[in-house]
């Protein structure tokens, strides 16, 4: 079956593996389970209450999901099976934002399972609702194939509302052939086995996690859905998965869990564990290591990665990474312990995949985010003589446009290329580099150019710095706001003989910031002059998605954390 639209694929699934079961979602503990003929007998009821609820081609649906199940996956599809408009909405949106969004779509219906959705539109509230379901008739199966024989794949098919790190949120127009371009590329990538088992917890909303589930789906893997509130351990063990995908935050717990599980052991074996990520920390296969550092890491491997892995079930095959930059020791040492990291790079507007790192030997670069995907056009327009500039991206799957908002649509694509607003640069072997956003870059008052993200992905190298936001816009000099591991400055302390209070306090302690001072300038020992961080704050409280700090996506919202800490950079540079 020649499939070219994203209802087509249920489709083509429950004729070529009716019986394979293809989504298992989890519960309070329990497992749920459908086979692709009970998943397509759900899309048809689906169908059949959007029917009742007078749903017609080209209508709006907001679906706004708290987490990933099977009645949201299936929503999705029958929508689009009308050949109405699925809208997709992030569960955490301000109350504000959420108004505007609903006058901007004005939908015939909204279909979620949160708790804090309050509407005057018409709700289809999951579980409460749910049971609406068990008296519905579903359409037959010829009813299906008449419907979506009117879809063409150039027809609209979602809007995404992107998560607004700058500040703005927008409407991404999607159509089924952007999207399904995508779908097809990621599927020719996934180093699956036939029978496989995949495991998805990051939200539906999420671009990225909704396209991969897509992909997951068209490949006929078994899907585990499960709230990224659950307990993952557990159900690494439980399930077994070949792949998963992750944003650098979950990768950050995966090795604070390899941390937590050193301190479990003797103290022989914790000093082995902790030699063991050390030396890996610099591990690139493709590097020419001597006899000694090989075996170094063979024995790593056989005495540490080997029990290590098994919490994974022994049988994972590798993490694909997006939404923000990895730190590439941490992708080092993964690599090392046989568990490869792969990072990936898109946007919304993008459907979302322009570039990933391919798990094949020689198709992968750390630190980079891989090479184009199949029929993906990348271009560098090169800022003012230096190696780095805008990226450009060219393909099908450059979004229709803006809801309503030609003017950001025109602005952003120009000549057919999407002008993405990230820097960076494509190195000679073809693998594309991001350095920083463009409006991010600045010049400070001397005229020179800074890439604050290429100096914060360096600094969070240092095991004792947790998050930092580099600034210095029309300053005189380049400053930092920072965000420490107090746990690691504690036992620094208690090693010094420094008394230790709290983490507000100690944070203004001259020993404490000249400790992190040493530590900048040994993680930026060759910048140049007019780079290099003069001073800096530092910050007691770690920055997060429930103050505000951080996206849904894990991504520092820089404008919502300069504007919290706006005093205490004016009297950073007041004083200095």
């Amino acid at each position: 079956m020649n499939v070219s639209i994203i209802p087509e694929i249920p489709l083509h699934i429950s004729e070529s593996k009716p019986n394979l079961v293809l989504i298992k979602e989890y519960n309070n503990g329990i497992w749920n389970s459908y086979t692709t003929h009970d998943f397509f007998l759900l899309i048809r009821k689906c169908i059949g209450y959007l029917k009742a609820q007078e749903i017609k081609k080209d209508d709006k649906v907001i679906i706004r999901p708290e987490q990933t199940i099977a009645v949201i996956l299936a929503f999705d599809f029958a929508i689009q099976s009308i050949g109405a408009i699925s809208c997709l909405v992030y569960e955490s949106i301000s109350e504000e934002k959420w108004f505007a969004v609903k006058e901007n779509l004005n939908p015939k219906l909204i279909i979620t399972n949160s708790n804090n959705v309050s509407s005057s539109h018409k709700l289809f509230s999951i579980p409460s609702d749910i049971i609406e379901l068990e008296n519905v008739s579903p359409v037959s199966v010829k009813h299906y194939k008449d419907l979506i024989s009117n879809i063409s794949p150039a027809d609209l098919s979602t809007i995404i509302q992107t998560s607004g790190t700058s500040g703005n949120s927008k409407a991404v127009m999607l159509s089924h052939r952007n999207i399904y371009s995508n779908i097809e590329s990621i599927v020719s990538l996934l180093p699956l086995p036939k029978r496989s088992r995949v495991l998805s917890f990051l939200p539906y909303s999420h671009v990225f996690e909704r396209t991969v589930i897509l992909s997951y789906l068209k490949f006929g893997a078994s899907v585990h859905l499960a709230p990224i509130t659950s307990d993952l351990q557990s159900l690494y063990k439980e399930i077994r998965p070949h792949l998963f995908t992750a944003v650098p935050k979950i990768i950050e717990k995966l090795y604070a869990y390899l941390d937590h599980f050193k301190r479990q052991q003797g103290p022989v074996f914790e000093k082995v564990i902790q030699w063991a990520i050390k030396i890996s920390m610099d591990y690139d296969q493709h590097s020419k290591w001597d006899l000694l550092y090989r075996l170094k890491i063979g024995v790593a491997r056989l005495t540490v990665f080997r029990q290590f892995r098994k919490q994974f079930g022994g049988q994972l095959i590798g993490v694909i990474v997006g939404a923000s930059k990895l730190n590439t020791s941490l992708s080092n040492l993964f690599e090392a312990a046989g568990i490869p990291m792969r990072e990936g790079y898109g946007m919304t507007e993008s459907s979302p995949v322009i570039s990933v790192n391919r798990f094949e030997s020689n198709h992968y670069k750390n630190g980079s985010v891989g090479k184009p995907i199949e029929n993906v056009e990348v271009k560098i327009d090169v800022l003012d003589n230096e190696e780095y500039g805008e990226i450009l991206v060219k393909g099908p799957n450059v979004m229709m446009g803006y809801y309503e908002n030609p003017t950001d649509t025109k602005k952003l694509i120009q000549e057919g290329w999407l002008h993405t607003g990230d820097i960076g640069f494509v190195d000679e072997d073809g693998f594309l580099f991001i350095t920083d956003r463009k409006k991010n870059i600045f010049k400070t008052s001397s005229g020179k150019y800074v890439a604050p993200g290429v100096l914060e992905q360096r600094i969070t190298l240092s095991p004792i710095i947790e998050q930092v936001l580099v600034v210095g816009f029309q300053k005189p000099f380049v400053s930092a706001l920072i965000v420490p591991n107090y746990d690691r400055l504690q036992a620094y302390a208690k090693k010094n003989g420094i008394h230790w209070t709290s983490p507000k306090y100690m944070s203004l302690n001259v020993k404490i910031k000249e400790f992190v001072k040493e530590e900048i300038n040994r993680m930026l020992p060759d910048i140049e002059n007019h780079e290099r961080i003069k001073a800096f704050v530092l910050i007691h409280e770690p920055w997060t998605i429930e103050n505000g700090m951080m996206s849904k996506s894990y991504k520092l919202l820089r404008h919502a954390i300069l504007e919290k800490y706006s005093k205490e950079l004016d009297k950073l540079y007041r004083l200095s």
